[in-house]
């Protein structure tokens, strides 16, 4: 709950001013790449990891987590999480776009 918590809050329904409701609004965008990329990885059935991007992978969980369980103020969450939500926003595109670019190839032949 914690790790959801630190990505996703506040969500539009909790926002009482525009700068909290610009922080849920990009918190969505959050959770729907969360959403796909979570899909495509649960698709298939073999997940290719070159060396760096499964550093990437395990560098961002383990900086979720240990940043999730050590905050406990909503505002300080919400700024903190940009230390590691780029490469968490590129790892999950570039799970997108592995399937995107297979349809496309398969159309192609």
């Amino acid at each position: 709950m914690q790790l959801f918590t630190y990505i996703a809050r506040p969500l539009p329904f909790e926002a009482h001013n525009i700068t909290s409701l610009l922080a849920s609004i990009d918190n969505i965008i959050m959770l729907l790449l969360i959403i796909l990329g979570g899909k495509n990885i649960f698709k298939n059935e073999k997940v290719e990891l070159p060396g760096v991007r499964s550093f990437l992978w395990i560098y961002t969980i383990l900086i979720w987590i240990v940043l999730a369980m050590n905050t406990s103020n909503l505002g300080i969450a919400v700024r903190q999480k940009w230390m590691f939500a780029p490469i968490l926003i590129f790892l999950l595109i570039s799970l997108i776009d592995k399937k995107s670019n297979k349809n496309k190839t398969r159309a192609n032949l």
